[in-house]
Parts: structure tokens; sequence; C-alpha cells
């Protein structure tokens, strides 16, 4: 190989050591200016979301109840103190009884009294029913004997239905609670006369545990609800917004209306909510959120 080859390729070599030396360095330079560009994947599937809908409400007493005297007489007792939560069947009124004490007494007395004369009717039936029989005696005074016992037969139901009335009665001077609930301040004072030519109202009582919530979505809603629910009374929860809180109480959809107000055209709805410690009261403004539905599948952008 002749000596100008050698040098030649020595040349070229060099030169080629020269450039990519360069070339790394403005491709090292490249990188620091324009750093790479992260890409991210989109991927498109179909993924089931829970459906929600949300309404403007307004509570209601699941129970409200009118506490009425329906005996008259002087009121004496007043067994419960304003406001108070009351049980069923817990004694809240008292009204005299001594007049139907005595009616009863009176009544269970004609009855005695009546046993007492049929028990004697029935003697005499059986003392002149042989004696018609052999001609000993005439077949009219056995007859007035049978009328007789007949009519104390008679007597003696209407003796029962007398004491009934009566028991009742004085029953109804010790008045209960209808319901458990909370109760209002009462109408009325010890002393007064209730009852006398009217069911005097005397308190009311206010069953707030379950609460009712009512609503109006509009009738395309509705439709869309019924369609794709997939439970019969679908979960739902109130929200009452406070100065410091939001309050939060469940619950599930129970009634919907079958009119269309025609005025707004809504349907109103009704969820009952479990409000065992009566945090909210009847006529609170809640949103009421209602779930449809979690299986129907969406077609979603996954990152």
């Amino acid at each position: 190989m002749s000596a100008t080859m050698h040098l030649s390729q020595i040349f070229l070599f060099s030169s080629i050591l020269i450039f990519s030396a360069c070339s790394n360095q403005e491709e090292q330079q490249i990188k620091k200016e324009f750093p790479p560009i992260e890409i991210n994947t989109i991927t498109v599937k179909k993924e089931a979301v829970p459906i929600w809908k949300q309404y403007t409400g307004t509570t209601k007493a699941s129970s409200d109840q009118e506490v009425r005297a329906r005996v008259s007489g002087i009121l004496e007792e007043i067994y419960f103190k304003d406001g108070q939560n009351v049980k069923k069947g817990q004694k809240l009124f008292k009204i005299e009884q001594a007049e139907y004490l005595s009616a009863l007494e009176t009544a269970k007395a004609k009855k005695g009294v009546d046993e007492a004369s049929l028990q004697l009717a029935n003697a005499d039936v059986a003392r002149y029913t042989p004696l018609v029989k052999e001609g000993l005696a005439p077949r009219a005074t056995l007859e007035q004997h049978q009328a007789k016992q007949a009519g104390l037969k008679a007597e003696i139901a209407g003796d029962i239905a007398k004491i009934k009335k009566a028991e009742l009665e004085l029953s109804y001077t010790i008045i209960k609670a209808p319901i458990e609930g909370i109760i209002s301040s009462r109408k009325v004072d010890v002393g007064n006369l209730v009852g006398q030519s009217e069911s005097t109202l005397l308190t009311t009582i206010v069953q707030s545990n379950p609460m009712y919530a009512y609503f109006s979505p509009s009738q395309e809603d509705v439709r869309l609800f019924e369609k794709y629910r997939d439970i019969e009374k679908p979960y739902a929860f109130i929200e009452v917004n406070g100065a410091h809180e939001t309050q939060r109480l469940d619950g599930s959809i129970d009634f919907a209306d079958n009119v269309v107000d025609s005025l707004t055209s809504t349907i109103t709805m009704r969820a009952t909510i479990d409000n065992h410690e009566n945090k909210v009261l009847p006529g609170t403004f809640v949103y009421v959120n209602v779930f449809v539905n979690d299986t129907y599948k969406f077609l979603m952008l996954l990152l």
C-alpha cells in the first residue's frame, strides 16, 4: 500500500471521528433545548356508571294526629310536658271519672237484677211445663212465663251492651297517645270543661320518624326513571344545608303520584327517610338525591 493511500485513510478516519463527536454534541444540545414530548394514551370502552338525579323538596311528617276529648267532663290531670317525645299508648290526659263510674255500676246492677228475675222466670217455666202437659194448669199461664223469660233474656242482652258502652266511655276519660312522636303544647289546662258540645282539641302529635320528603320531577324525568331503575324502591338520601355542616339522611323512594300537574308538567314523588334522631323537622327545605341505576354502561374515555 502506498504512503499516499495510507495517509488518506488516516485523514478520512479522523474526519469521521470529528464529525461523530460534533453530531453527538449537537444531539445532546437539541435534547436539552427540546425535551421529548410525553404522550398519554386514551382508551375508549363501555363502563357502568352510577346515575343520580337531584331535586329540591320539602319534608313532611309521616303522621300528624290530633288528640281530642271523646267524652265530656272536667280535665283533672296532664301527664306530659309540652314538646316532649311520647310513646304510643302513653297517658296524656285524665277527665273526671265519677259520672262514668256511676253509669258503669248502674248498668252492672241492672244486669244483676234482670239475671235474678230470669232465674225466677226459668223456674216458673220449668214448673208449669209438665203441669200443662198433664192438663193441670192452663197453657196461657205457661205462655206468660215463657214471654217473661224471653223478655228478661233480651233485657240482659241490653244490659251487657250498656255495660260495654259504660266501660268504653270510662276508658275515654284516660286519653292516650295514638302514635309515637313529638307532642305539641297543650291546648287546654287542668280545670277546663272539655268535650261538652264537641270533641275538644287537646293537643297534636307529629311523627317524624320515618320522615317523608316530597319532590316534583318533570314528567320526562319520571318516564326515564321508570325505564332505567333496576329495583322496586330505589335508594335515595336527602341533604339539609346548614351554616356549618350539611346533614344527610338515607331512605328510599316509595311513592309516585298517578297524575301530572297540568301547570308544571311535574309528578309528585316521595322519599321515606330514616329520621330516628329527629334531626330534620317537618317543613324543611331539602335536596333529594335519587339513585337510578348503576348497571347501564356508557362509552367512557379512560386515560
